[in-house]
């Protein structure tokens, strides 16, 4: 069945991690999907291999509101209107960012993709939606990060707490006009990004975090993530606003992340920022946050290269792998 046919969908940070993830997943279950993103390459190659009578790519840095703007204008002006927008565009800082020694720079840049894109995202399409009488569902990034205080990140962990104050007050101004809003939260993914920050294959970081959770000899897959999302997208949601989804395994609470650290460093499997000082031209992901560092943002320009693997551009701008965040 497929269970957004006919539905026209926006995807930030759409050209690797989850966005291509769930954009793939839409285009299968019978959507019209826009990608938007910075990295020009991944994104065009995405969008000729789902087909482009289904899916096409547009550049948007999303830290430009005007941007923003006309990537929701050109696609109502192109499909008629907007029904779906999953906003899943985030970056990491450069550094461990410990509140004593933030880097308020280092925190702008951060937030002005995670926090401020995200906010232009949601703005748009809800005036795309509201104009056309459209009840439509927007989708936000955040994290398992959103929920707690955390020893290292301050400000990825700030900005996914912004994230989920951002959903839950959209929700009730748009629900008055059907529209619903929500958020997935995914734990840790072995993204490109990850394994990187590892200096692990993919199958190491998931046989690493496995044990964390509550499901065994189960590992969390971009897919997983995708199909969460679907969920918040399609029919079968439609009650449903305000919500986090949380795509943990059932790790809801996250309280034990220094027993989890000892874990890794027992196992050997303490990742690269935390062996070593940390490059100021690389991001590396928390030990546990989501690797969404999804690539839409030119304020990014020295991240990680997406050609050793997804998510960030050639050009060393952000990760899309998830995104994201993310």
């Amino acid at each position: 069945m497929n269970k957004i046919q006919g539905k026209v969908a926006i995807i930030t940070g759409g050209a690797s991690g989850i966005g291509e993830a769930t954009a793939r997943l839409f285009a299968k279950h019978g959507a019209r999907v826009v990608i938007a993103d910075i990295q020009d390459d991944l994104g065009n190659n995405v969008s000729l291999s789902i087909g482009l009578d289904r899916c096409t790519y547009t550049h948007c840095d999303i830290t430009d509101e005007a941007q923003v703007k006309s990537l929701v204008d050109s696609t109502v002006e192109i499909h008629g209107q907007l029904d779906i927008m999953f906003s899943n565009a985030g970056i990491f800082s450069k550094s461990d960012q410990f509140v004593m020694d933030l880097d308020i720079h280092e925190l702008d840049r951060l937030f002005a993709v995670n926090v401020r894109g995200m906010a232009a995202c949601v703005k748009h399409a809800a005036h795309a939606m509201v104009e056309r009488g459209v009840k439509g569902s927007i989708i936000c990034t955040s994290s398992v990060l959103g929920r707690i205080g955390v020893m290292e990140r301050t400000d990825y962990c700030m900005s996914k707490h912004a994230v989920l104050g951002l959903m839950k007050s959209a929700s009730k101004q748009l629900g008055k006009h059907g529209i619903r809003v929500n958020c997935v939260s995914p734990y840790v993914v072995a993204t490109p990004l990850m394994c990187d920050a590892f200096e692990k294959e993919g199958t190491e970081i998931e046989k690493m975090y496995e044990p964390l959770t509550s499901l065994k000899d189960l590992v969390l897959k971009k897919e997983d993530v995708a199909d969460a999302v679907l969920f918040l997208a399609g029919g079968e949601s439609g009650f449903i606003t305000g919500h986090d989804l949380v795509v943990d395994g059932g790790k809801q609470s996250l309280d034990d992340i220094e027993r989890d650290e000892e874990v890794l460093e027992t196992s050997n499997m303490t990742p690269k920022y935390k062996r070593r000082k940390v490059s100021a031209t690389r991001d590396f992901p928390p030990c546990c946050g989501p690797a969404i560092n999804q690539g839409v943002s030119s304020l990014d320009s020295n991240s990680e290269d997406s050609s050793e693997e997804p998510s960030e551009g050639k050009e060393e701008e952000p990760d899309t792998t998830s995104g994201d965040e993310e």
